[in-house]
């Protein structure tokens, strides 16, 4: 059986070549599998004997997604991906739950990630910003329902 950093990698390594071969939905799916066996890392005890730093790997899936849906066309969607990096290592941060190893890593990558996603609301048009402003408006509300395939 496969390690879960062995996983990763494979999936990444796939995932980049279908990107460079513009195979841009072959390369969403391997990503979206690569960030999938990060977060499950994250969550497991066992994680620390991994080569690079879990977090590390969890950033580089968010990025690669991020990167394979500016490619598509889908600024949003690459938005997301940015702000779920930011926004998950700020969580990760502040969890009681989390060891300290956990919580060094993120606290190590918080920046770059602020950093990145501040860059992706710089570039965007701010119309297709007004509309992601006023769809998270509308999630936050009383009685609206997450669909549900949403992952964030």
């Amino acid at each position: 059986m496969l390690s879960l950093e062995t996983r990763w990698r494979q999936l990444t390594f796939q995932g980049s070549e279908a990107f460079h071969t513009e195979q841009y939905r072959e390369a969403q799916k391997k990503f979206f599998q690569a960030l999938f066996v990060a977060e499950e890392m994250l969550l497991l005890e066992d994680c620390r004997g991994a080569h690079l730093p879990v977090v590390q790997l969890f950033m580089i899936a968010c990025h690669n997604l991020a990167d394979t849906y500016l490619a598509l066309g889908f600024k949003i969607q690459a938005f997301e991906y940015y702000r779920k990096a930011y926004a998950d290592l700020v969580h990760l941060l502040n969890s009681p739950r989390a060891d300290a190893g956990l919580r060094q890593q993120a606290q190590e990558c918080v920046s770059k990630a602020a950093d990145e996603w501040q860059q992706a609301f710089n570039t965007m048009d701010k119309h297709i910003l007004w509309g992601w402003c006023n769809q998270q408006q509308s999630i936050n509300k009383p009685g609206y329902s997450t669909p549900y395939n949403a992952r964030h």
